[in-house]
């Protein structure tokens, strides 16, 4: 027979049993009414990142202040799941909010661990405690902490699902390198979708709710590979992966992609536009936090030719323009130290710095940041003229300009120069120098106003200063279209003559006179107004304005909207007033389609993180740069009249076609495609422009200084602008038909002489075929 317990032992096992009950209700009933509010977690709306897209769909820029991708449940992959329920909760789909095998596994871990000396305290919480701890509670390391996170772990169990338990957790979770939930952190460590990842790059990620910076591949690789491996031997412990999948997911390496959002596209200052619309209009908060998705009308393709063309044109001017000396020096001795102390210069990821070692005969030999060393042939550091600088105060030095071609290297560099230089080869570089010059370009259709590429200046990170929206410069000779289509409404024809002569223009009481001259210090005498605009004659096109008045010429600006004010002055025909690329950009892209008013606009439709539509683009008669969101009813849109008249814009775009085949602008001749275009160049050459346009596409360039001065004697729209739009449109308009300008009405056609603007037959040398608005010149014999 078994000896029954002591009456007295039950007693105490009673008392001890009704103790620790009395001691739990109370514990309940004192936390439960400082317990947060679990139901918030129903309407759970996590910090959501703003993604701005191309129109053809290509991600080029994000902002959040958590850098989180939103996924439901039910799109995240099993693997994914399984691989965190392998090392964070295994018994997740049997517990109930608590597991007690877990916590009683890290109880006698924490006692292991005190009397081994370690302060690391292991936690065994589940899944639904790290919700709860993350979204309703701190993560301060108290006991009143743990029992409240216990609490709401039980309510939680009992009124959510596991899958909604799970999506929480899985979208809310901090996984390192700014990455909140795992569809981010796919994306920032792989550059891949959930649905993406292999068995090894899924265990990855589960590796770093723990400590993100413990286990990163950058900073601590090995710790980051054996925690991996780790992870994959849970899940097949777990029966989550098979045997196969787990050596080959054992033997594959851990490599992890820098991800950004702007690999396949670089638009840095079209995001920094777009930033500042949804800030106005929709806050900070959404901005960073509202997961807008922004759809703008930015064509790849355009951009990344836009860049490139950009930043080849500026470079090659700042080439000629001279070499400016080296970037410091410092001794040879300790190069490798000292020249690590240097920063690499801002915007030329594709640039590094070197430290002139040895200067040859034939080349130099450079030691680099890493400690590698390199080549520079003489080849690659001829252009290396020195640069002389103006001196205003002499009339002979009044412009930069530069010193005679080096023979050898030693004329350009020395031992203990610190350069900028681009790899060619595997050991071989070329002498660099960062650009002093900036400029934009800005491509646009001319019959919505969709602004299809934009670079605002050579790069983002050295100035966010947009030069497309924000610098203000003269226009130069790149207004004189507009002149001359005042002259064409005013009854002059192409084929009009003018004066192209010394003239002295009286500026008013006190105010002296006024002497311009051509470009070329030369003056033609009688010319064609065809011939004066397509070889941009100053003092023709100042005579002209005195036949026919200042006021035609202001009321045609004023309708293209090129300048905000616009004085009574004989000066602004030569372009002595100031506008922005976009306004001067947008009234040629006008030109080009007949004089139809037209909004520039980069935004297409902007929708909230569920998908609803916020605002939509819809093209309107408006000088503002980003529409205001104003609902319009599509079916009230009318095409707007021209503002001015389409026969006397189809002459100057004709005119202007006719300077790039043979005049000013020919160096923005495109073969096989019919381009309108012309040059301008401000006082001094402090500014260069080329605007240009077919029927189908409207390109503007501005080059000059952020702080003006001149570009050198000689430094034109045409020599310095025109290149590169010649450049981006050679890409652009590849493999596409030459369109032409839609014919105006009531016109009548003939061949005129260039020189004297008279009529000739079909094909007689120096002439060109012309419209005329009533009956043509008569015909020389």
């Amino acid at each position: 027979m078994h000896k029954q317990p002591p009456r007295k032992l039950s007693f105490y096992f009673f008392v001890f049993l009704c103790g620790t009950g009395l001691i739990c209700l109370f514990t309940y009933f004192y936390f439960l009414e400082d317990l947060p509010n679990y139901k918030s977690l129903e309407k759970y709306e996590p910090p959501v990142v703003t993604r701005i897209y191309s129109a053809d769909d290509k991600l080029f820029a994000e902002y959040a202040t958590e850098k989180r991708i939103f996924v439901p449940i039910q799109e995240i992959p099993p693997l994914v799941v399984n691989a965190f329920l392998a090392v964070e909760d295994k018994n997740f789909y049997k517990h109930k909010g608590l597991d007690y095998m877990g916590i009683f596994r890290a109880l006698l871990s924490n006692i292991h661990g005190h009397l081994m000396g370690k302060k690391s305290l292991a936690g065994g919480s589940t899944i639904t405690q790290q919700v709860a701890k993350n979204f309703l509670l701190s993560n301060e390391k108290t006991l009143s902490r743990k029992i409240k996170e216990a609490l709401l772990a039980f309510r939680i169990e009992r009124n959510f699902s596991k899958k909604k338990i799970l999506e929480l957790y899985l979208n809310e979770i901090y996984l390192g390198n700014h990455a909140y939930g795992v569809a981010s952190a796919a994306q920032q460590y792989f550059s891949k979708t959930l649905d993406e990842l292999t068995v090894a790059e899924a265990a990855y990620l589960a590796t770093l709710p723990k400590a993100p910076n413990l286990y990163s591949v950058q900073k601590h690789p090995e710790a980051a590979l054996a925690r991996r491996n780790w992870v994959i031997q849970r899940m097949l412990e777990e029966h989550f992966i098979s045997l196969k999948s787990s050596q080959k997911a054992l033997t594959t390496p851990l490599v992890c992609k820098d991800y950004s959002p702007t690999d396949v596209i670089r638009a840095d200052h079209c995001a920094e536009l777009v930033r500042q619309h949804l800030y106005k209009h929709y806050g900070e908060d959404s901005l960073y936090k509202g997961g807008l998705v922004i759809k703008t009308t930015l064509d790849s393709t355009l951009q990344s030719y836009a860049r490139q063309s950009l930043r080849d044109g500026l470079i090659s001017y700042d080439r000629e323009a001279g070499w400016r000396g080296p970037v410091k020096r410092i001794s040879t001795t300790n190069w490798k130290e000292e020249l690590n102390k240097i920063s690499i210069p801002l915007g030329v990821p594709f640039w590094t710095l070197a430290v002139v070692l040895k200067v040859e005969s034939h080349q130099v030999i450079i030691g680099l940041k890493k400690g590698d060393f390199g080549a520079i042939p003489f080849d690659q550091i001829k252009w290396a003229r020195k640069y002389i600088p103006a001196r205003p105060d002499n009339e002979e030095s009044k412009y930069p300009s530069v010193g005679y071609a080096p023979k050898q290297p030693s004329d350009v560099l020395n031992e203990g120069d610190v350069i900028v230089v681009k790899n060619i080869g595997k050991t071989i570089y070329s002498l660099e120098q960062i650009p002093e010059v900036n400029g934009a370009i800005i491509a646009m259709n001319p019959h919505t106003g969709r602004i299809l590429a934009m670079e605002g200046g050579f790069s983002f990170a050295r100035s966010q200063y947009n030069w497309v929206t924000q610098a203000k410069r003269q226009t130069g000779s790149a207004f004189k279209p507009f002149v001359y289509l005042a002259a064409l409404q005013s009854g002059f024809t192409p084929s009009s003559l003018l004066q192209d002569e010394p003239i002295e223009v009286d500026m008013g009481p006190n105010l002296g006179s006024w002497k311009p001259g051509n470009i070329t210090e030369r003056t033609f005498g009688t010319v064609t107004l065809r011939t004066a605009l397509e070889q941009s004659l100053n003092l023709a096109t100042v005579w002209l304005t005195m036949q026919m008045g200042l006021d035609p010429v202001r009321e045609v600006a004023q309708k293209f909207a090129i300048y905000d004010k616009i004085p009574h002055e004989m000066s602004i025909v030569l372009g002595s007033l100031e506008t922005t690329l976009l306004r001067l950009t947008r009234a040629y892209a006008m030109l080009a389609n007949g004089g139809h008013p037209i909004t520039p606009t980069f935004i297409d439709h902007i929708q909230d993180r569920h998908g609803q539509t916020l605002f939509e683009s819809l093209p309107m008669p408006s000088l503002e740069f980003l529409q205001d969101e104003t609902p319009i009813d599509p079916d009230s849109l009318t095409l707007p009249q021209p503002i001015v008249d389409p026969v006397a814009i189809y002459q100057v775009l004709s005119i202007l076609q006719g300077g790039v085949e043979r005049g000013a602008a020919k160096n923005g001749k495109v073969p096989g495609y019919a381009i309108a275009g012309k040059t301008g160049t401000s006082n001094d050459y402090n500014d260069a422009w080329f605007i240009g346009t077919t029927p189908t596409l409207t390109v503007g360039i501005l080059i000059g200084f952020d702080k003006p001065k001149s570009l050198g004697r000689y430094q034109t729209g045409g020599r310095v602008a025109a290149p590169i739009f010649a450049s981006f449109m050679r890409q652009a308009l590849k493999g596409k038909p030459n369109a032409a300008y839609p014919f105006p009405e009531n016109t009548k056609m003939a061949w005129a002489s260039l020189k004297t603007g008279k009529v000739v037959p079909p094909g007689t040398p120096h002439s060109t075929l012309e419209i005329f608005r009533n009956a043509p010149p008569t015909m020389t014999k």
